[in-house]
């Protein structure tokens, strides 16, 4: 559909333009709202650190999400996956 409203970059000419490398939470409007996000999730690292129960609460939501939306079913695989992920987006 070119031209649709609501679409951007207008009509399609074939030639996918990539987006520039300004700065990778460019889509972020301030300063103040990465604060935010710094500090929510450093109440939920904390969170996880003080109470391994709450934490493995987590993993284990992640894990199920990996077994019945993407088929990992080795227990291993999918609770070191589950991990990795809540280390990715909590830790890094």
């Amino acid at each position: 559909m070119p031209n649709a409203p609501g679409r951007r970059g207008g009509p399609r000419t074939g030639k996918y333009k990539a987006p520039t490398q300004e700065s990778p939470t460019r889509h972020i409007a301030n300063k103040e709202s990465m604060n935010k996000i710094q500090k929510a999730r450093k109440t939920m690292r904390d969170a996880f650190d003080a109470d391994s129960d709450f934490k493995m609460g987590y993993i284990a939501n992640i894990a199920m999400l990996l077994h019945d939306h993407h088929g990992i079913t080795n227990y291993e695989k999918r609770n070191a996956a589950a991990e990795d992920i809540l280390k990715l987006i909590f830790y890094s």
